[in-house]
């Protein structure tokens, strides 16, 4: 790597990929001083340069190798097939990785990658900008603070909308499954089962079901679960990408003291067995009233973003922390993600590979 001002380090960054994803990473590295966009590498050469010509400070690179060699910090937003095969030559060169969620759709080629990470000086994260929403901290303090009591049932609902045009996107490579490894458990509830894991621990036993609803693509749009966590908390989920439009994701936790509520971005609330036996006014109200969007009045903070990821990365680089999502994290939500869409011919599979991963 190059030459560092120790007191204000700057990283080059080079981008692997073009599409939509891609631009959202590269809008949220120029807002942060340290990460200075160099350079991009896609198969598509005409969104490349779309994006170089949008972006003045990124350029097109056609030879993978050089861009490798002349960067601090890969960050890779290919296909879900493709992601750690473009990660192989930064992880032998001592790069630094950001590599978008799933972090791919192979379990064993993620595992020997994990192997390679640890013999490395690389420090690699996969996308989990949810950590970052302050819904989810606040639940998370609350929760460590014993504020819930024992916890017992969660659930977890994802309902969005994602029409024929976004499955035939980019020739169409969501809507098979060689390419995209699945559907919304894949691609949308991942985020929510890493969630999961973060907040209550490993996933034991998985018993679901899947349905393709959407006729012209091979991956599953609905996924309904029951999963039994480590500790012994029973989780029952349901993801979709048919619903009317996109709800917030809803994570409802249920303790012998309170039970909170997390509304996506929206809101977030701790309901006491005293708030519960006497509703407030307003409670009162929208239960009469029908009103389903209660929580547009409750605190609205600040959601989670890739920005906040990238820059806790940063952070980790120059300071030699490990607080963002880190690869061990990604295939344990892969591996629950494939446990709900059946990847495995044994559930216990997914615990065997979860295992693996901690050794």
């Amino acid at each position: 790597m190059g030459k560092m001002d120790i007191r204000n380090p700057v990283f080059k960054v080079g981008i692997v990929g073009s599409g939509s994803m891609a631009e959202a990473h590269i809008r949220a590295i120029c807002r942060i001083k340290g990460l200075q966009l160099f350079g991009i590498y896609s198969h598509n050469r005409q969104r490349a340069q779309y994006l170089s010509k949008k972006y003045s400070n990124l350029k097109v690179v056609d030879d993978y190798d050089y861009l490798v060699e002349s960067c601090d910090v890969l960050d890779i937003v290919t296909k879900n097939h493709t992601h750690l095969d473009y990660a192989e030559k930064p992880i032998a060169c001592n790069k630094h990785l950001v590599i978008e969620k799933p972090v791919d759709i192979d379990v064993e080629k993620a595992m020997q990658f994990l192997s390679k990470i640890r013999n490395s000086s690389s420090k690699v994260t996969v996308i989990s900008q949810n950590w970052f929403n302050e819904n989810i901290q606040r639940f998370m303090r609350d929760k460590n603070d014993a504020k819930l009591g024992d916890i017992f049932h969660v659930r977890l609902t994802l309902m969005w909308r994602r029409d024929q045009d976004y499955y035939r996107a980019n020739q169409g490579w969501r809507s098979r499954l060689k390419e995209a490894g699945g559907g919304v458990v894949l691609h949308q509830g991942i985020h929510l089962i890493d969630l999961l894991i973060r907040m209550f621990g490993d996933v034991e036993k998985v018993f679901s079901f899947t349905k393709k609803l959407q006729n012209e693509i091979e991956v599953e749009d609905l996924a309904v679960a029951s999963m039994l966590m480590s500790n012994g908390i029973l989780v029952n989920l349901s993801f979709s990408t048919c619903a009317s439009c996109n709800f917030p994701f809803v994570i409802e936790v249920f303790g012998t003291k309170a039970t909170a509520i997390i509304y996506g971005n929206n809101g977030y609330k701790l309901l006491s067995d005293d708030r519960c036996v006497r509703p407030s006014f307003l409670q009162k109200l929208f239960y009469k009233t029908g009103f389903k969007f209660e929580f547009s009045f409750s605190r609205r903070l600040r959601e989670g973003t890739i920005l906040d990821q990238l820059q806790q990365f940063y952070d980790d680089i120059v300071y030699g922390q490990n607080k963002t999502a880190n690869f061990s994290d990604a295939v344990k939500a892969l591996v629950g993600a494939y446990q709900i869409i059946s990847k495995y011919e044994s559930r216990e599979a997914g615990k065997e590979t979860i295992a693996r991963s901690h050794e």
